[in-house]
């Protein structure tokens, strides 16, 4: 009978605090997995912006924007030319990141074009896509990923307010799609739809915040040349 006798309690909460311990260990290390990814999202699409400038500064004009009206690729004559924001960058200046940017297996597609807003008209904006054609809604992980390149710009990840916002239209791109291997680095984004979180107007009180969700959010519209 006494060879029969089962664990104690102070053995079962040792095994249930190893348990624990192992729990948190594995918890612990998703998240810093997720962190690592988002850091290296966040630094591929200021790297991008960083060119973009660095490339107005050099030619007088922003890659994408060939008659020189301040917008990247809103006039037909752009567009049907085939200039590539991408392209022109990746041609002119050094150390331009791939695209896409290939994270955990997760492919992030850049793009460039523009939004018209409500309130001041166009402006020019970097569109991230986690599918070549932007017809794919987020996931959990990329939904981690644009909620930390939203805090990294904005200082919270609100979808709808902001210098980054949803992109709630997938396959917004117009233009050229000349690439090879259905590669869409020569297409260009013209009046894709950002999520809006009231009004566009910094004047006009904002009620609530939008979340970043998996339904209808099919990427991430950086507006970085001045904000909505």
């Amino acid at each position: 009978m006494r060879s029969n006798k089962g664990f104690t309690l102070v053995e079962m909460a040792i095994v249930l605090i190893i348990i624990g311990i192992i729990l948190g260990a594995v918890v612990k290390g998703q998240d810093l997995i997720t962190n690592a990814r988002s850091k290296k999202l966040i630094s591929a699409a200021n790297t991008w912006n960083a060119l973009t400038y660095a490339y107005m500064d050099r030619l007088g004009r922003f890659p994408g924007d060939s008659v020189r009206n301040g917008t990247i690729a809103n006039d037909a004559a752009e567009r049907a030319a085939g200039f590539s924001t991408i392209n022109e960058i990746a041609n002119t200046m050094t150390n331009a990141p791939e695209n896409p940017v290939i994270i955990g297996g997760q492919s992030y597609w850049i793009y460039f074009g523009y939004v018209n807003a409500t309130v001041g008209g166009a402006r020019n904006a970097m569109f991230i896509c986690p599918s070549v054609n932007c017809n794919t809604v987020l996931n959990s992980d990329s939904l981690a990923m644009m909620q930390s390149l939203d805090s990294s710009l904005d200082g919270s990840a609100d979808a709808g307010y902001g210098r980054l916002r949803a992109l709630i239209n997938g396959g917004g791109y117009t233009g050229p799609l000349a690439a090879a291997a259905g590669n869409r680095a020569n297409a260009v984004f013209n009046n894709a739809n950002p999520t809006t979180r009231d009004a566009d107007n910094s004047g006009t009180a904002l009620v609530g915040t939008i979340a970043w969700n998996t339904t209808n959010n099919y990427g991430a519209v950086w507006v970085f040349d001045r904000p909505f």
